[in-house]
Order: structure tokens, then C-alpha cells, then sequence
């Protein structure tokens, strides 16, 4: 079961920015950056519903990393003490210390298991466990309960159906994750330029 995933991929309305001269096909690539965005990791809250006692919740994906790099950017404007404007500009021209790049990992412990029925023995892998939906042979993969019941599921990392973690700029993670104060240094300009 495909429970949910990143997000990201060419854009079929908007043309390709020049800034973006050097990514593949035709159309406006996403993601420009990534942040922290894995329900399952993400960031804790507590909030009180009218007339009701405190929740504490996790939250991830667009609702936790937009607040993350709207923070990071208004640091920058602060750092840059002027506006700066649209990020993704900027960003596909920062050296490549402002924006740490997200690449694949592994794990010789991803979880592999077996069936026993009335037909024998068969063996799973953890490539078989995340079949179909598996597009690499680089992911990371851990056994849980979501019920808390006796069943266990696999839940991976960078594992999907069409989008791939690669070395640079990539269709899930974008040039990749803003390096605090490299970045913010690089964003109000205080730094060199992305090479070429």
C-alpha cells in the first residue's frame, strides 16, 4: 500500500524559467529546495481546540517545511536588510555550500522476511516488499506498526513511483536542503555564485 510520498516533477502549464536552463525537458521544474516534510519525522505541536483539552500532534509535508523555508528566507531579507524576492532565482545560483545536496541512501538492514503456506517457503527481499512502487535500488527501510497491532508494515525512504533522489538537482528534493547560515549569507548575497 502506498500510503504517501514526496512530491515534485515538470510542469505541463508553466515554461521552463531561464534560470532553470540547465535542468531537463521544457516546462517549470519542481522542487526548487527541500525541507523536513516526513509525517512520520516531522514536527511536533500542541494546540487547544476551542472549548476542548490540549492536542499534540505530528505534523509533515507542505504544512511543516513551507513555515520552515519562509523562516529561513525572512532570516535572509533580515541578513540582506533589503527584500530579495522570489527564492528559486537565487537559489539555482548559490554556491553549492549554501544548499546541501540530498542523495541517495541505503541500508544493508532493510527489512527482508518469508511466507510459509501449504505451497513452502517463499523469500522476500526488500526490494520485493516495496514492489511495485519501487524505482531504485537505493532506499532506506524500517518495519513498523501503525495500528499497534501484531501486524508490521514497511516503511521506506526513497522509495516511488516516478520521482528519483539524485546526485544534484533532483525531481524530489530540488538542489536540496538550505545549509543554515551558508544559505542565508548566499541569499542576501554575501556570497559567490553557483558555478556554471
Amino acid at each position: 500500500m502506498f500510503y504517501g510520498g514526496s512530491g515534485g516533477g515538470e510542469s505541463v502549464v508553466f515554461p521552463k524559467p531561464l534560470y532553470q536552463r540547465n535542468l531537463p525537458g521544457r516546462g517549470r521544474q519542481q522542487p526548487d529546495v527541500s525541507a523536513v516534510g516526513d509525517p512520520f519525522s516531522g514536527g511536533v505541536f500542541i494546540w487547544t481546540p476551542t472549548g476542548a483539552e490540549q492536542q499534540i500532534a505530528v505534523i509533515g509535508g507542505t504544512s511543516l517545511s513551507t513555515p520552515i523555508f519562509s523562516a529561513i528566507w525572512a532570516l535572509a531579507n533580515q541578513r540582506a536588510g533589503h527584500l530579495l524576492g522570489n527564492a528559486a532565482p537565487a537559489i539555482a545560483r548559490m554556491p553549492a555550500s549554501a544548499v546541501l545536496d540530498v542523495v541517495p541512501v541505503t541500508s544493508p538492514t532493510n527489512p527482508s522476511g518469508f511466507i510459509v503456506d501449504a505451497n513452502g517457503t517463499t523469500a522476500y527481499s526488500a526490494a520485493d516488499l516495496l514492489a511495485p512502487a519501487l524505482q531504485t535500488k537505493e532506499f532506506y527501510s524500517a518495519l513498523c506498526s501503525f495500528g499497534g497491532g501484531a501486524a508490521l508494515n514497511v516503511l521506506s525512504f526513497g522509495a516511488d513511483t516516478s520521482l528519483t533522489v539524485t546526485k544534484g538537482w533532483d525531481n524530489v528534493t530540488g538542489f536540496g536542503t538550505p545549509n543554515g547560515l551558508a544559505f542565508i549569507e548566499a541569499a542576501a548575497g554575501r556570497a559567490d555564485s553557483r558555478p556554471e
